[in-house]
Parts: C-alpha cells; structure tokens; sequence
C-alpha cells in the first residue's frame, strides 16, 4: 500500500507506477515471494479521499478483496501514516526506520528493516496466541 502522489502531480503515470509494480513482484517472484495485491493511492491531498494514508481505504479494499482478518493482521511501512492506518483498523504495527531510538511512534515494534522487525512481529504473535 502506497500513496503514490506523483501520479496526480504528472510525475509518473498509473501504467509507468504499474510496470514498477510488475517489475517488483517478478523480482521477488525469482527469490520465492509472492504478492497477492498491490493497492496506490494516486490522489493529490485536496480533494481528500479514503485512500490516501493514514486513512484506511487501502487496508479495507484489501481485507474484503482477499479475506483478510486485519484484527490478527500486521501493517508495516516505514511512516506515521502508515501505522495510523493499521491502528484505525485495529492491526498490529511495525515502524521501519533507520533512527528507531529517536523516533516517536505508536508502532508496536519500531526496527530498522523488515528482517530485523520479524523476530519482535513473531513473539508478540505467539505472546497473543499464549494469552488466548
């Protein structure tokens, strides 16, 4: 999920945004990875839409297109916006950051890439299913 302004501001249009998109899933297709949906906002900041993060447009559209149960689910992004989305919905969060002891957030785990984020992710999920 990303806010892709630049296609309301000229910068890129939505089939240039979508070959980068295609790239990426092959590229992560070669290492075993794949990506069931990939959901832009291509909307300026005025008028406001639903979209856009930190509104949660995108995770909604999301949840219903595969199912998802977002209350058991994670949202990791690399800003506010991003975990302000996932807490309106009731995910859990993770903030990537290369300045993780500086920043102030509401994450529930704040680390400085997503491989280094997952042991935290692992043991709050089974520190929930123990409590269950």
């Amino acid at each position: 999920m990303t806010n892709q302004r630049g296609v309301a501001k000229g910068l890129i249009t939505i089939a240039q945004l979508e070959s980068i998109h295609k790239q990426m899933c092959q590229h992560l297709a070669r290492v075993g990875a794949s990506i069931h949906g990939i959901y832009y906002c291509p909307h300026e900041l005025d008028p406001p839409c639903t979209c856009r993060k930190p509104k949660p447009g995108m995770l909604l559209e999301a949840a219903r297109a595969h199912n998802i149960n977002l209350a058991v689910s994670w949202m990791i992004g690399d800003s506010e916006k991003d975990v302000e989305a996932g807490k309106t919905v009731g995910c859990r969060t993770a903030r990537l950051t290369a300045h993780s002891k500086s920043t102030r957030t509401v994450a529930d785990v704040v680390a400085p890439s997503l491989i280094a984020a997952i042991p935290r992710m692992l043991e709050l999920q089974s520190d929930l299913a123990a409590s269950l």
